[in-house]
């Protein structure tokens, strides 16, 4: 699963991937999202006096993370359709938009399953 972290340039490592453009004070964008940080760049950065970057970071998802994000999940699509009552069409939406958001966390938590599909 990938997640977004906020690390100082003393804790970025050559190959990460940016998550968020990188701007300087003025809002000058220095760095595009998706760019792949060198330790040239790392200390391009640190000259152009940049405090930090959001970066990508690939993380094993736990069965503990997987049962909360599900959780999380079910709640937000019930709160979503909350107003629906009985109406057939929202009812169907609700359950194919639950299906989805399911089946993205289950790829996420099992990358080898998208290849398969």
């Amino acid at each position: 699963m990938i997640t977004i972290k906020r690390l100082t340039l003393d804790q970025a490592e050559s190959g990460t991937r940016l998550a968020q453009d990188v701007c300087n004070a003025n809002g000058t964008c220095l760095l595009p999202q998706g760019t792949v940080l060198s330790y040239a760049v790392i200390a391009s950065l640190k000259r152009r006096e940049v405090d930090y970057v959001m970066v990508e970071v690939e993380e094993e998802l736990t069965q503990e993370r997987h049962t909360t994000l599900e959780t999380i999940i079910r709640a937000r699509v019930e709160r979503q359709f909350s107003k629906t009552d009985t109406d057939p069409l929202m009812l169907k939406l609700r359950d194919l938009l639950l299906r989805y958001r399911l089946a993205e966390l289950t790829h996420q938590s099992n990358p080898s399953a998208m290849a398969e599909d």
